[in-house]
């Protein structure tokens, strides 16, 4: 962590599908989840929904184990009750930093830079920000 104030990184996407997709040319590419694991890989904890228990399954078979201060969660509901849900307990905890991913519903397969929205939702000290 290059920043002092931040003990650990949450990421959250609410709609996470199985994390490989195809490209133009019908190759396959590891989707956001995926790479967010490879990414962020110190003082973390990803959480990553969908509501279809098959692509949560097929997703977890790529993800790297969690470790002391790395942690996947993954998780099938819907992605505005697992927002809910969080919100407290996360709000309770200092010196974290929030991203929240999102796409839109009807998006389709393809990644599309125009359909993605990423959310820093802020920090963690003592006030909320964000959700």
């Amino acid at each position: 962590m290059n920043n002092p104030d931040c003990k650990e990184v949450i990421f959250i996407d609410c709609m996470c599908n199985n994390g490989i997709y195809k490209d133009d040319n019908d190759e396959q590419v590891k989707g956001t989840p995926i790479r967010v694991a490879r990414v962020i890989t110190d003082a973390a904890t990803l959480y990553f929904n969908d509501s279809d228990p098959r692509k949560i399954a097929k997703l977890q078979d790529h993800l790297p184990t969690d470790t002391n201060n790395f942690h996947i969660v993954l998780s099938c509901e819907d992605g505005n009750q697992i927002l809910k849900e969080l919100r407290p307990s996360l709000l309770k905890r200092s010196g974290l930093h929030y991203l929240l991913f999102l796409r839109p519903l009807h998006s389709g397969n393809r990644l599309e830079s125009s359909c993605t929205v990423f959310f820093w939702l802020g920090r963690s000290h003592n006030q909320s920000h964000g959700f």
